[in-house]
């Protein structure tokens, strides 16, 4: 393969620059502190008290940016009326991660829903073009009234020119209602449609899903991930309503300029499993070989995973426990890290898988430090992931391995296999 298609991996010579996070106070982020001191393990909770998506998409003068906030209540009319007596909505634009200068900064309400009161609310929101945007991120903060609870929800801005700044959008049949997090699952109506009004045409592309599944933290040999190597030409129409069948990547953009986005189509009720045969594949990193062997083999996939997990416990209660834990861990790496390839497969999907979400969690630009106490490991452990850029394919985030990560990682997936995680 060409090295055109091959994301190499970054000096290490970054990594003297992560001490410098590492010392910095680990505690509640306020509004005066840069993004990068803040700890964002909220990104990557379980039971979150919310979620935000996002999208992008450059009109002919401004950045246009679609957020869907997900709360842990039924978005009804009412819940709508209460939601703004109990949470109030801001937006920043900074120089940089590390920066509490803010270039930008708004306040949202109702009126800057795209949704109505019985649907999850979606907010439009316009960022001017300005002329030193390299380095910035949108900031969502989200506020408890009258608490100093708050959540903040960082997003790199791509820079004046990057291929990121896509003219287009995907949204849902109607479209009236963008798709925040580029996530689609087989069988949705879905239409592309132009920000900017002298974009009349689009490509786009379909790619498989790759089947390289993340090396442990500890194997130092090099495997990176690539772009993808069979890629299929689709004829569609921008406006046009389409629903994909097709579980993988779909590469949107501009014919002369080369702008655009990806999203990715799931199979069933992604980023869930639902099937038992999806079952089967994220075990890889708790099960031996031979025992994987056997639960692809097996005529009856469901009875071979319950004897699987009933050999780690017989207690049946225990038994469900474990695989609840388990495949919660493998839907959140599906919701957050899916891009080429589903979640689980990706460094950051695989360090979620065996040790869970992560206690703390601190970014900047192009560094994500994830740590983990003693209780989720036999003794606190550092993660250290590098963005790579693969322009409009997106990002990816390679970890750092360490053979010192060694017995760590070892430590925790035989707790896995004895059935005493968490105890």
């Amino acid at each position: 393969m060409s090295s055109s298609t091959t994301f190499h991996r970054k000096n290490c010579s970054i990594f003297s620059g992560i001490s410098l996070l590492i010392i910095l106070l680990l505690n509640s982020c306020s509004g005066v502190k840069p993004v990068s001191e803040c700890n964002l393990s909220h990104l990557y909770s379980l039971n979150p008290p919310l979620r935000a998506e996002f999208s992008m998409a450059a009109s002919a003068e401004d950045l246009l940016i679609f957020c869907k906030l997900d709360f842990p209540f039924r978005e009804t009319s009412a819940a709508q009326a209460t939601f703004w007596l109990k949470y109030r909505i801001e937006y920043q634009v900074r120089p940089g991660f590390e920066s509490t200068r803010c270039l930008l900064k708004d306040s949202l309400g109702p009126e800057n829903f795209l949704t109505g009161p019985d649907q999850k609310p979606v907010f439009r929101i316009r960022i001017p073009e300005m002329e030193k945007r390299k380095d910035a991120v949108f900031v969502l903060k989200v506020c408890l009234r009258n608490t100093a609870e708050e959540y903040l929800f960082p997003w790199r801005l791509p820079e004046p020119g990057n291929p990121d700044l896509s003219p287009f959008a995907l949204f849902r049949g109607n479209g009236k209602t963008p798709v925040t997090g580029r996530m689609a699952r087989s069988g949705d109506t879905l239409c592309i449609r132009s920000m900017d009004f002298r974009k009349t045409q689009v490509k786009v592309d379909f790619s498989p899903f790759s089947q390289m599944v993340a090396l442990p933290p500890m194997a130092t040999i090099p495997r990176p991930d690539t772009l993808p190597e069979q890629i299929y030409p689709l004829s569609i129409q921008l406006d046009e309503r389409l629903v994909f069948r097709e579980a993988g990547y779909y590469r949107v953009r501009d014919p002369q300029s080369g702008a655009g986005f990806g999203f990715l189509v799931g199979k069933n009720e992604f980023p869930l499993l639902s099937t038992a045969e999806e079952l089967i594949e994220p075990m890889i990193y708790i099960s031996t070989r031979d025992e994987r062997n056997l639960l692809l083999q097996s005529g009856n996939s469901k009875l071979a995973l319950d004897q699987f997990w009933l050999k780690i416990s017989p207690q049946k209660d225990r038994a469900r426990e474990l695989i609840k834990k388990y495949f919660l861990q493998i839907e959140q790496s599906n919701r957050s890290f899916s891009i080429l390839k589903e979640g689980w497969k990706t460094d950051m999907g695989m360090v979620m898988a065996i040790f869970g979400p992560p206690v703390q969690v601190f970014r900047s630009r192009d560094t994500e430090i994830w740590i983990y106490d003693k209780n989720q490991s036999p003794e606190s452990t550092f993660f250290y992931f590098f963005r790579q850029d693969a322009g409009n394919f997106g990002d990816i985030w390679e970890l750092k391995r360490l053979s010192d990560y060694d017995k760590i990682w070892y430590g925790v997936v035989d707790l896995w296999r004895k059935g005493l995680i968490d105890r």
